[in-house]
Parts: C-alpha cells; structure tokens; sequence
C-alpha cells in the first residue's frame, strides 16, 4: 500500500503476466483511486463550509466532499487530495480543476 509504480513498470508487469496465459477472461475495472497534492495547505473548516461535504476532525482528519458523489475526495490540511471511486481518468482532472478553483476562490475570500 502507499507504492508508487512508473506505467512502463505496470505495462511489463501486465505483459509478463498475460503473456503466460493462453486464454484469459476479460478484466474490467471497477474502480480507481487518484491522489495528488497541492503546494500549500488547505483551511479544512472554510473548505467545509464552503462545499457539500461531511468534516468532523475528531473521527477523520480529512473534509470528504460529496459534491462529486458516487465520487468521494478526502482533502487533508497538508494538502493533500485522495478521490476514491474514479471509473477514468479524465473524471480525476475534471475533479482536480473544480477542486482547485474552489480552493482559489477560498484564498481570496481570506
């Protein structure tokens, strides 16, 4: 968990594996995980009132925005942005994009 692995690693490792099978069944992916961070530190509790989102810091020290539901992204003070339930990767820029133009409209309203 938390590993990082290059494409043209994850590419190999598809072909070696395959590549031992004569016939294999057809894979779909169900969902993804994106994960990204933001060069400075985020104001969860403006962030909370300012989204459609659940934040309680005494269980999770995360905001969970909803507004991208069945989407969720958990936004961390440190900046970081963890989106669980992705089917492509263009929905994980799209959510990046919205994400941060929330979090600039946050930093003038400061």
């Amino acid at each position: 968990m938390g590993g990082k692995i290059e494409d043209l690693d994850a590419h190999f490792n598809i072909y070696s594996v395959t590549g031992l099978f004569m016939q294999y069944p057809k894979v779909i992916i169900q969902t993804m995980t994106a994960v990204f961070t933001y060069p400075h530190k985020i104001n969860l509790a403006l962030l909370s009132r300012n989204t459609k989102s659940y934040y309680n810091p005494e269980s999770f020290t995360a905001v969970h925005v909803h507004t991208f539901k069945p989407i969720t992204a958990n936004v961390f003070a440190s900046g970081k942005v963890i989106i669980t339930g992705l089917k492509d990767q263009e929905t994980a820029y799209d959510i990046e994009n919205k994400l941060t133009s929330v979090f600039d409209s946050l930093q003038t309203r400061t």
